[in-house]
């Protein structure tokens, strides 16, 4: 996984295996420092190939007073 920042969001890269294929779509997240979130998991083209994962983006936007 890699982040990176794009637009004052923090853009996350997820790989993942293809025995569970997530399509473009909102899911709950649960942390136990940030608590629960949503992410808006969108699959993409794996900017460096390495094996036969899937990857996947996120973007998360930390807006003040929400």
């Amino acid at each position: 996984q890699s982040i990176y920042r794009f637009r004052g969001a923090d853009v996350v890269v997820f790989r993942g295996e293809r025995e569970q294929i997530f399509g473009q779509a909102k899911y709950g997240l649960q942390h136990p420092e940030i608590g629960e979130i949503d992410l808006f998991l969108v699959p993409i083209m794996d900017p460096m190939p390495q094996d036969d994962r899937l990857c996947y983006q996120a973007i998360v936007n930390r807006l003040k007073g929400r």
